[in-house]
């Protein structure tokens, strides 16, 4: 039997995890953690206890509690500063992934992962840590995620798939087989992606276009 969980952060995400998690055996939340400035005045969210990040030590032990972490938005600024905050407590991570997805067995995955309902994960895929794909993405087969990214709802990703860390996908984006999305790219809703990206590119429009700038035009 698998630890309780403890969730650092709340708000939407948070929300929507503990409500995907009623139907699951193995997922047990316990509490949510957030810091003192986001405290509610009656010490509860979702019903469960709210309980200061100053205090997560104390009352839910690393060896008692398991931990995951939501970004409390869809900010991927957000993502990467938040779980290193937390990475080195001691705390063994936790991956969510809702029984009403599919995700090949032979997906490699590494910790602090949420995979949201009605997500298709495809075989021979490896995916890293603290990664968010939301409901109703589409990812193919043959695919490297790297950490910290951002998959909204609706997306379809093709095979092949070679994305960096701190990859932010709008709602609705496309992206075809055998792309590169470089390391802090982001690719906007409904925009469909025909070539690779650039480092801390902003990609827009069918087909997309780097509206900061193309090195290679």
């Amino acid at each position: 039997m698998q630890k309780p969980v403890i969730i650092y952060g709340n708000r939407s995400l948070g929300k929507m995890l503990w409500m995907d998690a009623q139907t699951s055996n193995d997922f047990k939340i316990e509490a949510f953690i957030v810091d003192d400035a986001y405290l509610n005045e009656n010490g509860l969210f979702c019903g469960l206890p709210q309980i200061s990040f100053s205090r997560m030590l104390e009352m839910f032990p690393p060896e008692k509690y398991d931990l995951i972490v939501t970004d409390g938005t869809n900010l991927i600024q957000n993502k990467e500063p938040l779980f290193l905050k937390v990475k080195d407590m001691g705390y063994t991570f936790r991956n969510y992934i809702s029984s009403k997805s599919i995700v090949s067995d032979d997906c490699i995955m590494g910790v602090n992962n949420i995979v949201f309902e009605q997500v298709y994960i495809g075989p021979n895929g490896i995916i890293g840590d603290n990664n968010l794909i939301r409901q109703q993405v589409y990812l193919g087969h043959d695919f490297k995620i790297g950490n910290h990214c951002i998959f909204n709802p609706g997306c379809k990703i093709g095979g092949f798939l070679e994305s960096g860390s701190n990859v932010f996908v709008g709602m609705g984006a496309i992206v075809i087989d055998h792309i590169k999305l470089k390391d802090y790219s982001i690719v906007g809703a409904g925009s469909v992606v025909i070539k690779s990206t650039e480092e801390y590119s902003i990609n827009v429009g069918n087909p997309s276009r780097n509206i900061k700038g193309d090195k290679h035009d």
